[in-house]
């Protein structure tokens, strides 16, 4: 069995939520599991290894804030649902931190392949992996990730969902999806400002040596923005996913997180935090320069000046 364009076919370990709001791996579901969208599962079919000659992976966050929730493995034919509308190429980003949807217009969907920027999409050249193929009672959707993937029916898409074709309406798209660029950040240590290597998701510093009674408490600073399109009045700077300290990680609910830095916020195993544009992170006291490096997320990019 061979999956072509529309097909559902994903390949082993993807978990898939149900109506129950319980995830389970694709490959472990059986006739009759009620998936979140209500479709009934009539058969899951394991396809012959080779049947799926190359993947697209789509790391964490690179459709839209927590979507994929985690990094999501599909197949280049596979259609993704998008939820928000398709801006002109080149216009700026209308998203909010808290929107949950990716770019597109309602019902649109396109191709995983075809939305391959090489960094935050890639096309993968990897041993063959397992795939199962999904059928369902009745054309919908399915959830793997927080992305909402279409499910043919016997009749094909769902008459609301819209593929798009090669031309200005997916090019749009693909621009809404490329990686931006990093954030303008200035990270502080009292008077002196550190340098850093800076992209579009990580921020490298070399910490000086200190003294081993001193916390070293450092001041992120970054242009604050609001929402588009909320009522949020809140400013906020950068979101930071994870913090590294000479390789070791940071909890994010670490209490040298202070001033500045809104509560942790969760999607399923994602986990991150805003800062307001001026925020303040006391890390252990050392003698010895250690490195940071700071894990961020792409959704600066959905904020307008405050």
């Amino acid at each position: 069995m061979t999956p072509v364009a529309g097909s559902t076919a994903l390949p082993a370990g993807t978990l898939v939520r149900l109506a129950s709001g319980w995830q389970m791996p694709i490959e472990e579901l059986a006739a009759g599991a009620v998936l979140d969208s209500g479709a009934v599962v009539v058969s899951v079919a394991a396809l012959l290894r080779g049947a799926v000659p190359d993947a697209v992976s789509l790391a964490a966050g690179a459709l839209t804030q927590g979507a994929p929730a985690a990094d999501l493995v599909l197949s280049p034919l596979q259609w993704i649902v998008f939820a928000d509308r398709v801006a002109p190429a080149g216009a700026p980003d209308d998203g909010a931190p808290d929107d949950g949807a990716p770019a597109g217009a309602p019902g649109d969907v396109a191709p995983a392949g075809a939305l391959a920027n090489g960094i935050t999409i890639r096309r993968l050249s990897t041993a063959p992996l397992d795939w199962y193929a999904l059928a369902v009672d009745r054309a919908s959707t399915l959830t793997a990730a927080g992305v909402s993937l279409p499910l043919p029916g016997p009749a094909g898409l769902a008459a609301h969902l819209r593929p798009l074709a090669a031309g200005p309406a997916l090019e749009a798209l693909r621009a809404r999806l490329c990686p931006p660029a990093p954030p303008s950040l200035r990270l502080m240590l009292g008077t002196q400002e550190l340098p850093l290597a800076v992209a579009s998701d990580r921020l490298e510093a070399m910490l000086p040596a200190g003294n081993e009674a001193t916390a070293t408490v450092l001041q992120l600073i970054s242009p604050p923005g609001r929402p588009r399109g909320t009522a949020d009045l809140r400013r906020f700077g950068i979101a930071i996913r994870a913090v590294e300290l000479d390789g070791a990680a940071l909890a994010l609910d670490d209490p040298g997180f202070g001033d500045g830095f809104y509560p942790v916020e969760r999607r399923d195993d994602v986990s991150w935090r805003w800062t307001n544009g001026n925020a303040r992170l006391s890390l252990p006291a050392s003698a010895f320069p250690r490195a940071l490096v700071l894990h961020l997320t792409s959704w600066h990019t959905h904020l307008e000046p405050a």
